[in-house]
């Protein structure tokens, strides 16, 4: 508003850069104005990226592009937005906006050390082919750590498992894996070494059930809440974790006909 009172004047300028993050607020709805002159400068409109070498050795370079392209796919939010300079497509069903997933990039996490039993650690086992497994480390609000595994071995992922949570110094009691499909046969090679995992079937009853179809809704709305920016102690993401943004940001949700919370992965 103090801005505007100094557009009174016929050769007055408004010159607004910024970056396409939120698909909201007075910084998109300039962009989307036709009264506004729209520059959008991509990637791919950098020297580096046109001529496929380093002109400016500090500008973002086709290499660059090309793994940010492999990694999240150029239908992806994160692409359309860090690669393309383009305002994320957004569902009105989308259950985390891009723009808090990012903020949480760039919160500073807390340096306070924390307790072993606030540490946790959740596992995703692979189904197949292109599929990767990941473990997850989180510390209070804080998630500090992503690993990804593509090998289908599944007894050597458990090793590699092992060596992660003992990495992390994290008690097994707080070691979370999801037993749908193949990982039940993880969670088994766990227990007979006295591993005590804990079993998630994300399509079984969540805790609140008058809410929440089933726990996999309770527990990524539980993310949701975290997440938002003016949450108490808002929730941290690592400075290298695009897939996990990308799978976020393409979550929906739904209510049911019997008024219940549904979650729907793409």
């Amino acid at each position: 508003e103090v801005a505007e009172g100094q557009m009174a004047g016929s050769f007055a300028r408004w010159l607004a850069i910024g970056n396409p993050i939120a698909p909201s607020g007075p910084f998109y709805d300039a962009v989307k104005n036709p009264e506004w002159k729209t520059i959008r400068i991509s990637c791919p409109d950098c020297p580096n990226v046109k001529v496929r070498k380093i002109i400016y050795p500090k500008l973002v370079t086709s290499q660059w592009v090309e793994d940010r392209r492999k990694d999240w796919g150029e239908q992806s939010p994160l692409y359309q937005t860090k690669v393309l300079g383009q305002f994320p497509t957004t569902s009105e069903h989308g259950l985390i906006p891009i723009d808090w997933l990012l903020a949480a990039q760039e919160r500073p996490a807390s340096n306070v050390a924390v307790h072993p039993d606030e540490r946790r650690v959740g596992v995703d086992v692979a189904r197949s082919g292109s599929d990767a497994t990941v473990f997850l480390l989180r510390e209070g609000p804080a998630v500090r750590n992503t690993e990804e595994h593509h090998n289908p071995n599944t007894m050597e992922t458990v090793g590699k498992l092992i060596l992660f949570v003992d990495k992390c110094k994290v008690p097994w009691k707080n070691v979370f894996a999801d037993v749908i499909g193949i990982g039940a046969g993880f969670v088994d090679r766990l227990k007979e070494q006295n591993r005590g995992v804990r079993a998630v079937n994300f399509g079984s009853s969540a805790y609140d059930s008058k809410k929440y179809a089933n726990i996999r809704a309770e527990c990524y709305w539980k993310v949701r809440e975290a997440l938002k920016p003016d949450a108490v102690v808002p929730m941290t993401l690592p400075a290298r974790c695009g897939r996990l943004i990308n799978e976020l940001a393409t979550i929906e949700w739904h209510v049911t006909s019997a008024g219940k919370i549904i979650v729907e992965l793409k």
